[in-house]
């Protein structure tokens, strides 16, 4: 195998560092005695649970089962546990999954302190004016689990996961909130308000057309964030005055200052609306309450509203590239622990990648998390067995004290920069920069209809 450059090397156990630096038992047991509320310690604690899952997201095993037999042999990098199977599942069940989520917000709060946001230089004298924070809001459906007992063949209903709502840090590059419901659709509204107060006074929320409603702004009002959202088609705008039009991009920018709504069940919102018309196209109307065209210009808003497909890329990378459209239990507190440790492995993959971006002088969107978390994730599996091996040879030689090798030097530590770079769409292409869906999971076959015997006729009374 060739040596790469040092200048040109990726190194893939960046993330596994970060895991281990941050996600520490002390960080899991400040979670669990902040939200326990009559669980008991157990085996399975919270921390042990915390790793487990997030083995489980780095490796992806077969089924929970074979990763539960290799945990209890101490294998494949899982935390050991001697317990059963049966317990794990015992605790999956008794477990809130506020328990998880608040593992992640910890988590996720003690790198943001560590680490400076990377992500969108180009807007960092935008993240200034808004307290170094602009953040996209959105949600998604998760995808249903299949029923694969023959006796549930016939039920057509399907068990839903349920769906996720995320507050996405533009200048991380990483979620900063995620909140999961059981409820498939229909939430948006209620789960918007639990993570939006995560968003802290003086900051920035984009958003899509479903929250350009009054609502929206009079929930934001109330915790001072500032909002960005299209405009829904049943909002109601009064226009007050004109604050400027004018020609851009062969378009005209409009921006008017004026009320959201009509103060029937919520109070009138003092809000701009930012027009974009262009010949032959549709327009485009944003809202704000960011009254101040200085601290926001017209066209700063309509540049952050493309940028708000960022959030699309976050729900690919949790349900693709780790393996979050799979489920490995109908559990809902299982399903929530599998959610919240695909969001910690998500954090410090992409904090990794922004670190791996300023050593090789590169903007982080450079490099491809598709093509970087796979070589991760092996990286990772041959740590564990390096560090297995070396184990079984200390003990084989009994008193006599042997150097451990550099395994962050070794060859499968670090990958060809060339490798995990995004590839330059080709024109003509998937403008999303996506690849395509996935195609739809064929519904299992009904079990074979059993023939119908003949029913024995009633002899007729005399």
């Amino acid at each position: 195998m060739s040596e790469i450059p040092q200048a040109a090397r990726v190194d893939l156990l960046e993330p596994v560092r970060l895991l281990h630096e941050h996600l520490t038992a002390p960080l899991c047991e400040a979670a669990f005695e902040e939200v326990r509320g009559f669980e008991r310690r157990r085996v399975w604690t919270l921390e042990r649970l915390a790793k487990f899952w997030v083995a489980v997201v780095l490796r992806s095993p077969p089924s929970l089962t074979h990763a539960l037999e290799e945990a209890t042999a101490g294998r494949g990098g899982y935390p050991r546990v001697e317990s059963s199977p049966q317990a794990f599942f015992a605790r999956s069940t008794d477990l809130s999954g506020k328990f998880f989520a608040r593992v992640f917000e910890a988590f996720g709060a003690s790198v943001a302190a560590a680490e400076p946001p990377r992500f969108c230089s180009e807007l960092a004298p935008l993240f200034a004016r808004f307290a170094g924070h602009v953040f996209v809001l959105d949600g998604s459906t998760l995808d249903p689990v299949a029923r694969r007992l023959k006796l549930l063949w016939d039920d057509k209903r399907l068990p839903m996961p349920g769906s996720v709502e995320a507050l996405y840090d533009l200048g991380r590059g990483t979620v900063a909130s995620l909140r999961y419901d059981p409820t498939p659709q229909g939430v948006e509204q209620l789960a918007a308000r639990d993570v939006l107060p995560h968003a802290g006074p003086g900051t920035l929320v984009v958003a899509d057309r479903l929250y350009g409603l009054p609502w929206f702004f009079a929930f934001l009002s109330q915790k001072d964030v500032f909002g960005l959202a299209r405009r829904h088609g049943r909002a109601k705008f009064t226009v007050e005055r004109s604050l400027s039009s004018r020609e851009v991009d062969g378009g005209v920018v409009e921006d008017q200052l004026g009320t959201l709504g009509t103060g029937r069940r919520v109070p009138g919102q003092a809000v701009r609306c930012i027009t974009l018309k262009r010949p032959g196209e549709p327009a485009i109307a944003l809202l704000t309450n960011v009254l101040d065209p200085a601290t926001l210009t017209a066209e700063e808003a309509l540049d952050l509203y493309r940028r708000r497909w960022r959030v699309e890329r976050l729900f690919y990378d949790l349900k693709e590239v780790l393996n979050l459209h799979c489920f490995y239990a109908a559990n809902t507190n299982a399903i929530a622990m599998q959610i919240y440790a695909a969001a910690i492995v998500h954090v410090a993959l992409r904090t990794a990648q922004g670190r791996v971006a300023a050593q090789a002088r590169r903007p982080p969107e450079a490099l491809s998390t598709a093509k970087l978390f796979p070589k991760v994730a092996a990286a990772s599996i041959c740590l564990v067995q390096s560090e297995l091996t070396f184990l079984a040879i200390c003990r084989a030689n009994p008193g006599i004290t042997l150097r451990k090798p550099d395994w962050y030097d070794m060859a499968f530590a670090y990958a060809d920069l060339e490798d995990v770079l995004v590839e330059p769409r080709k024109p003509g292409g998937n403008k999303t920069g996506l690849r395509a869906p996935r195609r739809a999971r064929r519904p299992l076959p009904p079990p074979p209809e059993r023939p119908k015997e003949p029913r024995p006729r009633r002899p007729r009374d005399s």
